[in-house]
This record gives C-alpha cells, sequence and structure tokens, in this order.
C-alpha cells in the first residue's frame, strides 16, 4: 500500500501523501482507507487535483492488484484542502475498492462527488490509525452532525431493497449508537449495545452471525424492514429539528 501511494511522490505531479488510516469497520469488512494530498508546487489553485486522471487510474489499477486482507480495501483518496474542511457535494480524486465481487478504479476528476465519504471521513477522524503523517483529527476536519444524521437515514432507505437483512440491521443498530451520544462503532459492538438496550434480540443475533460467518446472508423480513423504517424515523425527526 506505502509503495503504491509513494512511488511518485518524489515527482511534481503527486505530492506528499499523508494517509490517515486505515480503521476497520467490522472483522469481515473492508479496510476503509482516506488518503489526502497535501498540493504539488506546480498547483495553480489550492484545490486543483495533483494528479492526472490518466496518472490516478494508474494508481487505482496498482491499489487493486495488492493484496489485501479481510474482503478487501476501499480507499479514497482526496485533496488535503477538501479533507481539513469536508462538504457537499464530497469530492474526491480517486476511489478504488478490491472487494472480488465489486472491484471498481474510479477516476473523481469531473465526477459528481461520493456521499459516502460523510462516513469515510467520520470514522477515520474518530478512529483512524495513522500510518505515515499527521494524526486523524489534525488532517480531516469534523462534519456536520445534520449531514451524517442524514446519510445513516439514507442508507438505511436504500438498504431495505439493495442489500441484505444484516447489513441493514446492524447499519441501524450503529446509527442508533450514533443517534445518542455521537459514538462510532463496529457493527458488531452496535449491535451488542443494542441488545443490552433491548433491542430486537433474534434480528440482532442472526445478524451478528452473519456479520462473524456463522450462517448466511437473507432477505430482509418484515421485522427487519421494521426495525429500519423506525430507525429511520428517529434519524429523519433529529434531521428535521
Amino acid at each position: 500500500m506505502r509503495s503504491a501511494l509513494s512511488s511518485r511522490a518524489s515527482t511534481r505531479s503527486f505530492g506528499t501523501p499523508v494517509v490517515p488510516g486505515p480503521c476497520q469497520h467490522t472483522s469481515t469488512g473492508h479496510l476503509p482507507w482516506v488518503a489526502s494530498l497535501r498540493q504539488s508546487a506546480t498547483s495553480t489553485c489550492s484545490d486543483d487535483p495533483p494528479l492526472h486522471a490518466a496518472t490516478l487510474r494508474q494508481l487505482g489499477d496498482r491499489l487493486v492488484a495488492l493484496p489485501a486482507p479481510g474482503r478487501g480495501l476501499e480507499l479514497s483518496i482526496v485533496t488535503a484542502a477538501r479533507a481539513h474542511a469536508p462538504s457537499a457535494p464530497w469530492p474526491f480524486l480517486l476511489h478504488v475498492t478490491t472487494a472480488p465481487a465489486d472491484t471498481k478504479v474510479i477516476v473523481g476528476i469531473g465526477h459528481h462527488g461520493d456521499p459516502d465519504l460523510v462516513m469515510h471521513y467520520t470514522v477515520v477522524r474518530a478512529a483512524g490509525i495513522t500510518v505515515t503523517g499527521q494524526a486523524p483529527a489534525a488532517t480531516i476536519g469534523p462534519v456536520d452532525r445534520d449531514a451524517v444524521v442524514r446519510y445513516l437515514a439514507d442508507e438505511l432507505a436504500w438498504a431495505e431493497t439493495h442489500a441484505g437483512e444484516a447489513y441493514g440491521v446492524l447499519t441501524a443498530a450503529r446509527a442508533l449508537c450514533y443517534l445518542r451520544d455521537g459514538s462510532i462503532v463496529s457493527k458488531i459492538d452496535g449491535a451488542e449495545r443494542e441488545l443490552a438496550r433491548g433491542g430486537p434480540t433474534e434480528l440482532l443475533h442472526r445478524a451478528l452471525k452473519v456479520q462473524q460467518g456463522r450462517t448466511v446472508e437473507r432477505p430482509p423480513n418484515e421485522a427487519a424492514i421494521s426495525f429500519m423504517r423506525s430507525t429511520q424515523a428517529e434519524l429523519r425527526a433529529e434531521a428535521d429539528e
């Protein structure tokens, strides 16, 4: 990873990489990274991309070829200026996913942005591990709470028809943790906290088994959809206040 990101660090077009990650969400999930790039000496504006699209694509292809633990690597590269003051439309330079079933390289120049950066920034700022450069909180600015709450509500709405039951249930459990006290937790920790608070026992236990690889995923049943929708309602109620 470090080799792929820094192999062009001495050239004028690349700049200095600062990687305040990774932070693993779950024991079997992706490893999301956020890499911010300081501007090169040739940049004419503080927010100009330090790499050309073709170079970014080459970097993405190199990252896809690297071995990664768990179910793969998820990485976003953004400019240092954007990381320091995160805001919509959540622009990025490069997004890479190496999961075998969802491998992709997306160059962000000219792209409309990636709303998933709302949570990537939030998670890495709260729990990231610095590989090189400054600590995450010194590199990534705070994300507005309303943006996080709205993102979580939208993610649950999406999960009803596009994701499995365990994903939706565990996302709802994590969202409730954030809603109550602003805590950023893994899917497993979120489920365990919700169990301790008297959440839907059968749903949460089955979701944990899926997350831990002890049973297979399935489409969300009526109880799971009800749990997701009630959580959405709580999230949207706060966002609309």
